[in-house]
C-alpha cells in the first residue's frame, strides 16, 4: 500500500503548498474575483467567506491540472481571470503569479532544514578512508584506480568525506581525484557515460575488511565450520579486504570449492568452502569501516536545508543537458551511487525529503517555458509593462502552446538520440 499512497498523498501535499501560496498572495494583494467556484459539478456543497472572498466548494481535486477554479456569479460558473487580465499594478500581479513558486521554494528549504537538523551525520572520514584505501569496482579499476590508492582531494577539495566521493553532483561533472599510490601522487579524471550506464558501474569502496556477522543455515558456509565473528582475510592464498573484493572474487569460483582463510579471535584458520552458482557461500558481513556521527547544528542545517533546493535543480538540470543535449543519455534505470533511494530512511523522512525534491522541481518547471508555468504566465504582463498594451486571451493561449512545442522538442530528441544509440 504504501507504493500507492505516498506518491497520492505526497503529490496532494504538494499541490495544496503550491494553491495555498498563491491564494494567500492573491488575497494579501488584492488580485482576485469576488466569487470563485472550486472544483466540479453545478451546485455547491459549501460556502464559506474570506475576508471579500465567497468560496463556493465543490467536488475539488487538489491534483496538478485536476484543481479547477471557476468565477462564480448568480450560480453560473465562467472561466476565472489570470493574474494578467486584471487591472492592477505589474509589481502585483507578477507576484501573485509566483506566488506558488516562491512559496514552493520556501517549503521545500524549510523541510529540508527540519529534515536536516533531526537527522544524525554518519559518515566516514577522509582518515578513517586513507587507513585502508579505495577498493574500486571493475569498472573504476579501468579508468586507472587501483586497489589500496588514497584519496588526497577531489576536485581540488582536500577536506571531504567519503560520500563525497561518488556524489552524483560529484560524478556528474566529470570530477579530477588525486590519490596517493604508494609514494607516487597521480591525477585520474573520469568522464562516465550515462547511457552506458557507467554511473551505476563506477564505485570506490573503503578498503575495509569485513566480519561475518551471520551464517544462513543450511549454506556452504555453515557446513564448513565459519561462524560469526571471523574475518575473511584471503581466498585462495590471495589476500583480500573488503566485501565487495569478496564477493568479486567467490564469483570467480562459482560451482567449485575455495580455500577460505579466516582471523577467529586472533588465531588464523583456513577451511574449504563450496561455492554455489551464483557466487555466495551463504553469509551477511559488515564492513569494519568506522563511520563518524555529529549532529548538525541549527545554523548549519538552515545552511543546508536553503542550499540543497538549488543544488537538487543543479543536478536535473546537469541531467537534463546530458539527456537532450546529445552528450550523453542519462540511464533510466541508475543505481549504485547514483539512486535517490539511499538518501531515505523511515517512511516518514522518505515522505517529506522526495515531497521537498519535488517541490523545488516545481519551482524549477515554473521559471521554465513549459506549460502552465508561472514564467509563461508573466509574459503577458511584461507585454503590457513594454508596450503599454494588453494581450488577448486567444494570443496567450497560442503562448502556452509553445511550451507544448518545447516540451515535444525535447521528447523527439530524446528519442533520436536513443536511435542513433542504436545505429
Amino acid at each position: 500500500m504504501e507504493e500507492i499512497f505516498y506518491p497520492i498523498a505526497g503529490v496532494l501535499f504538494i499541490n495544496t503548498i503550491y494553491l495555498s501560496c498563491k491564494f494567500i498572495a492573491s488575497l494579501w494583494l488584492g488580485i482576485h474575483e469576488n466569487q470563485i467556484f472550486l472544483g466540479y459539478g453545478k451546485h455547491e456543497a459549501l460556502k464559506f467567506r474570506v475576508k471579500n472572498l465567497t468560496i463556493y466548494l465543490g467536488l475539488f481535486i487538489p491534483l496538478p491540472w485536476l484543481a479547477k477554479f471557476y468565477s462564480y456569479e448568480n450560480g453560473v460558473k465562467n472561466r476565472i481571470r489570470l493574474e494578467w487580465e486584471y487591472d492592477a499594478p505589474w509589481i502585483k500581479r507578477l507576484l501573485v503569479t509566483f506566488g506558488g513558486t516562491v512559496g514552493s521554494l520556501l517549503a521545500s528549504m524549510i523541510i529540508f532544514s527540519i529534515l536536516a537538523y533531526q537527522e544524525v551525520d554518519q559518515f566516514v572520514s577522509k582518515e578513517e578512508l586513507n587507513k585502508y584505501g579505495i577498493y574500486p569496482s571493475q569498472f573504476a579499476r579501468s579508468t586507472g584506480f587501483q586497489k589500496g590508492d588514497k584519496i588526497i582531494s577531489i576536485n581540488g577539495e582536500t577536506n571531504y568525506k567519503y560520500e563525497e566521493l561518488i556524489a552524483p553532483n560529484v560524478l556528474l561533472g566529470d570530477p579530477t581525484y588525486q590519490i596517493l599510490r604508494d609514494k607516487d601522487t597521480l591525477d585520474i579524471q573520469i568522464a562516465l557515460n550515462f547511457s552506458e550506464n557507467e554511473g551505476a558501474e563506477f564505485m570506490l569502496y573503503p578498503n575495509a575488511p569485513c566480519e561475518v556477522n551471520y551464517i544462513l543455515p543450511g549454506k556452504p558456509a555453515n557446513s564448513a565450520g565459519l561462524i560469526s565473528g571471523d574475518i575473511i582475510t584471503h581466498l585462495e592464498g590471495n589476500e583480500v579486504n573488503s566485501l565487495e573484493e569478496i564477493k568479486e572474487k567467490l564469483k570467480i569460483y562459482s560451482g567449485d570449492e575455495v580455500q577460505v582463510k579466516f582471523n577467529r579471535n586472533g588465531d588464523l584458520d583456513t577451511l574449504r568452502v563450496e561455492v554455489l552458482s551464483d557466487g555466495t557461500i551463504g553469509f551477511v558481513a559488515t564492513s569494519l569501516v568506522e563511520f563518524t556521527h555529529s549532529s548538525k547544528s541549527i545554523g548549519v542545517s538552515l545552511k543546508e536545508g536553503v542550499t540543497m533546493p538549488f543544488t537538487l535543480v543543479m543536478l536535473n538540470i546537469r541531467g537534463l543537458s546530458k539527456l537532450f543535449g546529445g552528450e550523453d543519455q542519462v540511464n533510466r534505470k541508475v543505481s549504485g551511487p547514483i539512486r535517490i533511494a539511499s538518501l531515505y530512511t523511515n517512511s516518514a523522512t522518505r515522505f517529506f525529503r522526495i515531497s521537498a525534491l519535488f517541490m523545488a522541481i516545481l519551482a524549477f518547471w515554473d521559471l521554465m517555458p513549459f506549460p502552465k508555468s508561472a514564467i509563461l504566465k508573466s509574459f503577458p504582463i511584461i507585454w503590457e509593462v513594454l508596450t503599454k498594451n494588453k494581450i488577448a486571451y486567444k494570443s496567450f493561449k497560442n503562448i502556452q502552446r509553445v511550451g507544448w512545442y518545447i516540451i515535444a522538442a525535447l521528447m523527439a530528441i530524446t528519442i533520436m538520440n536513443d536511435i542513433l544509440m542504436i545505429l
